[in-house]
């Protein structure tokens, strides 16, 4: 990513490398030995004339880059992707610089935004009183919420960056895109602290001339197979910020049925790649969602190269918390005892009691959690009181474990372990291709 100081660095190095073509002195050598000496004085006059007017040219020009990008959003530079920072260097964009102070003496300066159909791309700067000398305040800035025609303005991840003397933090953050019927953006900004609550409203009209509209849209409705379940690739959207993928894993009925039989799914994460031409591109940001439509998920990559001719989805893991309600039997001192789960596999090392506790130490896949887990002692149910981190050990064949100890508040004779929810990790390493054109 090229910053000022290193933009300016690089035209000094251009100017400092002009030199005149090497057929241009034996020209002028020919040019001054057949003219009269007062036309050679004439000439010299006109060259340095030349030279000079070279010099303010060349310095006009250097003084033109740096007044652009003063005007582009200078400190942002560290803040940006690559693409988004071309993007804010070719003049994309729409400048604002409106600042608004609060009565702690903090001030929010809205510098620009940045729109197309997968973003809207805020730039803003907190400065003044900013007490950071204080590791807590931190937490105290302003917050700022978009709305759009009849719509809140959905965030989806920020970056921010202190400065030195602690008084200016600048924040690029990530939002989806408003409306195509949306002209004009109300910013909400409060703060709240000592001094009490303080509000601060404006609307931005949208310069829809700004705005981005490249666009490639493309229907995949492509299903992986993921054991008993299917994830759904829904559509890839490319965009000059971004590329999106968006899909679900259930719709409402089925997030309804599963959870009338008690055999529901909830995704943690999804791990997925996007490749084009062969190579991929960096991942943004992801997101998962429960609503009326059921479970829904946003992947976010970076734009797509303008010469793109294959695309190719690559679905590597999904992590997800599943209902399960299995019973196992322990027994102090009995060895070790080997119980699988949705062919997950769990190793019960040892069982011992210890100040009226009952323990059990357990060997799983780094990746594999008991989320809800319960010790039936003589017909009582035992919560889980604590788990504690044994050891981690890397296998020769790549893989990862992990040995924790369970704590459960009863000791008795007759135990049941009662696992409700288990979550683990579900490689699938599945691809799509998609055409381009």
């Amino acid at each position: 990513m090229m910053d000022i100081e290193k933009a300016l660095r690089e035209q000094k190095k251009q100017i400092d490398q002009i030199n005149a073509p090497a057929e241009l002195k034996p020209r002028l050598e020919t040019a001054l030995n057949a003219e009269r000496k007062r036309k050679s004085q004439d000439y010299r006059w006109a060259l340095r004339a030349a030279a000079a007017i070279m010099v303010v040219f060349l310095a006009g020009y250097n003084f033109n880059t740096l007044a652009y990008y003063g005007k582009r959003m200078i400190g942002f530079e560290g803040l940006m992707t690559d693409t988004v920072s071309e993007l804010v260097n070719s003049g994309l964009g729409q400048d604002i610089g409106t600042t608004y102070a609060f009565d702690n003496g903090v001030n929010l300066t809205i510098d620009g935004v940045m729109i197309d159909y997968n973003n809207l791309i805020l730039f803003y700067t907190f400065s003044g009183d900013l007490n950071f000398d204080d590791p807590d305040k931190i937490f105290n800035l302003p917050s700022i919420y978009l709305k759009g025609f009849f719509e809140t303005i959905e965030h989806n991840h920020s970056v921010g960056s202190l400065d030195e003397d602690n008084r200016e933090i600048k924040f690029v953050s990530y939002y989806d895109p408003p409306r195509a019927l949306t002209r004009q953006i109300k910013i909400e900004s409060y703060s709240m602290d000592d001094s009490g609550f303080n509000l601060i409203e404006d609307k931005v009209i949208i310069d829809r001339s700004k705005a981005m509209g490249k666009i490639l849209k493309k229907s995949v409705a492509h299903t992986f197979k993921v054991g008993n379940r299917n994830i759904k690739i829904d559509e890839l959207i490319a965009t000059p910020t971004a590329t999106s993928i968006t899909g679900s894993i259930q719709n409402i009925f089925q997030l309804a049925r599963d959870s009338l039989y008690d055999n529901r799914i909830r995704p943690n994460s999804i791990s997925m790649s996007l490749w084009a031409n062969g190579r991929q591109v960096d991942s943004q940001s992801s997101s998962l969602k429960t609503d009326s439509k059921g479970i829904t998920f946003k992947q976010d990559f970076d734009a797509l190269p303008e010469d793109t001719k294959s695309i190719q989805i690559l679905l590597e893991s999904v992590t997800a918390d599943y209902d399960v309600d299995e019973n196992f039997a322990l027994t102090m001192d009995n060895g070790e005892k080997n119980i699988g789960i949705n062919n997950q596999h769990i190793a019960i090392l040892d069982v011992w009691e210890s100040d009226s506790q009952t323990c059990v130490k357990i060997r799983t896949e780094d990746h594999l959690y008991l989320s809800e887990v319960f010790l039936e002692v003589d017909g009582a149910k035992a919560e889980l009181a604590k788990t504690v981190e044994n050891q981690t050990d890397k296998l020769k064949s790549g893989r990862i474990e992990r040995t924790r100890t369970m704590y459960f508040d009863k000791s008795g004779e007759d135990m049941n372990l009662n696992i409700k929810r288990i979550t683990y990790k579900t490689d699938v390493y599945q691809s799509v291709k998609i055409k381009v054109n």
